[in-house]
């Protein structure tokens, strides 16, 4: 994937956060609501 982007625009670094958070921000965010409702659960 790294082969498609765009090196003039911004470095890969740019590129690999603006992929990667959207996919970090859901997991954390099922996480978030598995561990809310285990512990509302006990």
């Amino acid at each position: 994937m790294a082969a498609f982007l765009p090196r003039d625009f911004a470095a890969p670094s740019f590129w690999c956060g603006l992929i990667g958070a959207p996919i970090f921000l859901a997991i954390g965010a099922w996480c978030l609501v598995a561990g809310r409702s285990a512990l509302t659960a006990a």
